[in-house]
């Protein structure tokens, strides 16, 4: 029986970014031990469950199998690979646990004879750092790496595919010259590892070495000219490293070779966002969902791509569709939340940020924006008692939404406010956009309409596109 693991990692999504890696088949040759039975039967439905992404469908068919054969080390591997995958995409710690578990068993039933057996136990265990943020599990993903690369029988293919899932630990770990290194050996190992090309330029794209970053890009374009994901992730690369244009160009070529890839119609979508063109990135992010509607992220952006083109109503059925898929999810309330604000509908605004800071007490970025809300329900002031812990700290103790609030409560001035500006970057920017977009509402509520217009014109020139000021400095600015 062949037995592929199709590491589909999921994505990196921030607001402005969306990232996928797609390593090759990991291929495992294992004897049947009855090439007719059910159980056999069983396992090969399962491992066609798997290739396909329905991983509900192929733990069932592997548990069926287990049933029957308790000790299959093929179907405990199968059943731990399909747990893996969907604990990655949900980034549920449990699922991966049991993935860890099932292959953990796997192993110490056949992993003499079958050293693939570790590729979900490490890849189960890197990705259990990531969802947890500890240090330990990758940790004990690279030691347990080292233990199966010292089988002196190891093919040149199986030894690739370890060493890559030790780059992948070591890359989460922050040891990026070691895990480049381990992705560039298994290169030499297997010359057409596609995910060992994707993950060195990644790794170098993270540690900010953005020149070693695009020539690994370059590379892994010249090595696979007709795959999509290459181009999508340079694309990525380039829009992340402020050339939108080129990305386009990137997630256009990713998109010609295959029409149903619905990562870079999300990814184009964002760029061109970041190009004020939100219709066309509307566009892309309903192309994006006709090929896949179980995307929650997407509804999300697409929510936002229709605020910013003042198409309010349909922006808030997006991403009250996206917290159907995702309840309580803080992001997708906090994003509801800007675009009932940007709508006017302050009242509903006010109770999503509040139930946003119930989710999560960190997202204390929103009080100011609540405070904006209360102020247009004429509840500002009202409010005051919990907000003085904010505003009435001592100047050298406030944090930067400190000093919003105490703008907002006049404890401090314009004056004060842009002083209080961090000096280094990427903050210096966002807080100069944030403060001019404040100011500017508290000049046009005191009627200097000019003044307010410069304020916000200065928001619009910091290029935070990604901010809700802008957002909020091009609606004023607009009439809207």
């Amino acid at each position: 029986m062949r037995l592929p693991i199709r590491w589909l990692t999921a994505p990196l999504v921030t607001l402005v970014a969306l990232s996928s890696q797609l390593a090759s088949p990991v291929v495992a040759q294992v004897a049947p031990a009855a090439p007719n039975s059910a159980v056999e039967q069983l396992k090969t439905q399962a491992e066609d469950a798997y290739k396909r992404g329905d991983f509900d469908k192929s733990i069932q068919l592997a548990d069926s199998a287990l049933r029957r054969s308790p000790k299959d080390h093929v179907a405990i591997y199968l059943r731990g690979s399909a747990r893996v995958e969907q604990g990655v995409q949900q980034r549920d710690a449990q699922m991966l646990r049991d993935g860890i578990a099932d292959a953990r068993e796997a192993i110490s039933l056949g992993g003499r004879e079958n050293v693939i057996y570790y590729l979900p136990y490490l890849y189960g265990m890197t990705n259990l750092s990531i969802v947890e943020n500890r240090k330990e599990h990758a940790e004990i993903s690279t030691q347990q790496a080292d233990v199966a690369l010292s089988n002196a029988a190891l093919k040149p293919d199986e030894k690739a595919k370890l060493t890559y899932q030790r780059g992948l630990a070591r890359g989460f770990l922050g040891l990026t010259d070691t895990s480049v290194k381990d992705f560039e050996d298994a290169l030499r190992l297997d010359p057409q590892f596609l995910a060992a090309y994707t993950a060195a330029a990644d790794t170098l794209a993270r540690a900010d070495r953005r020149d070693a970053a695009k020539a690994a890009f370059d590379r892994a374009v010249r090595a696979f000219p007709e795959n999509p994901l290459v181009y999508n992730n340079r694309g990525m690369f380039l829009q992340q490293t402020n050339q939108p244009e080129k990305a386009v160009a990137d997630l256009t070529r990713s998109l010609e070779l295959d029409p149903n890839y619905f990562y870079a119609y999300t990814n184009r979508g964002v760029t061109l966002m970041l190009l004020d063109n939100p219709q066309a990135a509307e566009n892309d992010f309903t192309a994006s969902l006709r090929l896949n509607p179980e995307q929650p992220m997407v509804y999300g952006l697409r929510g936002t791509a229709r605020v910013a083109a003042g198409k309010f109503d349909e922006a808030i059925a997006d991403h009250r569709k996206a917290l159907q898929m995702v309840p309580n999810h803080p992001t997708a309330v906090t994003d509801l939340g800007f675009a009932q604000f940007f709508a006017g509908r302050y009242e509903d605004a006010v109770r999503s940020f509040e139930k946003a800071l119930e989710l999560n007490p960190n997202f204390t970025q929103l009080q100011p924006w609540r405070i904006a809300a209360l102020e247009e329900l004429g509840r500002k002031d009202a409010a005051g008692a919990e907000f003085a812990a904010s505003f009435d700290k001592p100047a050298a103790s406030r944090d930067w939404i400190d000093n919003l609030v105490a703008f907002q409560y006049d404890r401090i001035n314009s004056d004060q406010l842009r002083a209080a500006v961090a000096p280094e970057e990427p903050r210096r920017t966002a807080q100069n956009a944030e403060a001019e977009y404040f100011i500017g509402r508290k000049l046009a509520q005191q009627g200097q309409t000019a003044e307010a217009n410069a304020a916000f014109q200065r928001v619009v020139k910091t290029g935070a596109k990604h901010l809700s000021a802008y957002r909020g400095a091009k609606f004023a600015l607009a009439g809207r």
